[in-house]
């Protein structure tokens, strides 16, 4: 708009050599904080696959825990049960019989979450899940999977 000369502009050599040093530094600058992001966002992604760990771990200590009352209560039970039987020399009722046989399930199948290879199985059919986008509504990113991927290996 103005093409007149501005009088208090310098020219001079030194004048150029300060804006080349300042644009280094700018650039400079913005590669750091380039990559204290990604170092940052990598942190933030390490810590919660360790809160997740950690969270899966004490899912783990609650289904052993579960287990262990649930198949106390059931041994008990199933003691009594039998007691009875063998004193009145009789088969068990039937309203006993049915609870006994869920239960058994129940607790089979807390076994096998908690000391079994239920949650291998889990686990695989999870990475199956997350590898076919045909069951997601919003798709997982791809490259923060194959990190996870990474650090496990």
């Amino acid at each position: 708009l103005n093409n007149t000369p501005n009088p208090h502009q310098s020219k001079s050599p030194l004048h150029n050599m300060g804006s080349t040093i300042s644009s280094s530094m700018g650039d400079a600058m913005e590669r750091n904080q380039k990559s204290m992001s990604k170092l940052q966002e990598k942190n933030m992604k390490k810590g919660q696959e360790r809160m997740r760990r950690v969270m899966m771990a004490q899912q783990m200590a609650l289904a052993r825990d579960r287990f262990q009352w649930m198949s106390g209560v059931y041994s008990v039970i199933l003691t009594g049960v039998t007691a009875r039987c063998i004193h009145s020399r009789t088969s068990p009722p039937p309203q006993a019989i049915v609870p006994l046989i869920v239960a058994g399930t129940v607790i089979a199948w807390h076994w096998d979450m908690a000391y079994g290879t239920k949650m291998n199985r889990i686990n695989t059919e999870m990475a199956k899940i997350t590898q076919d986008t045909r069951y997601w509504f919003v798709p997982i990113d791809a490259p923060f999977l194959e990190e996870n991927e990474e650090e496990r290996a």
